[in-house]
């Protein structure tokens, strides 16, 4: 984990069974929606939640239902 908080890639994939290049996709993609923030050490890359856009994202949906 970083200072910051967060999660490395390949600790992901260790826990999730999939492919590296599957998870890195999930994640660029949930990246790319503001879900999630990363932060790049040398090779690696951890990632961790974005929680205000969670926040507002969970307040859209209890909204919409």
């Amino acid at each position: 984990m970083t200072e910051k908080g967060g999660i490395c890639v390949q600790d992901i994939v260790k826990k999730a069974g999939l492919a590296q290049s599957t998870v890195s996709k999930y994640l660029s993609d949930l990246q790319d929606c503001g879900l999630l923030d990363s932060e790049r050490h040398g090779k690696w890359t951890y990632y961790r939640r974005n929680e205000t856009n969670l926040q507002a994202l969970a307040r859209l949906v209890a909204t919409a239902l």
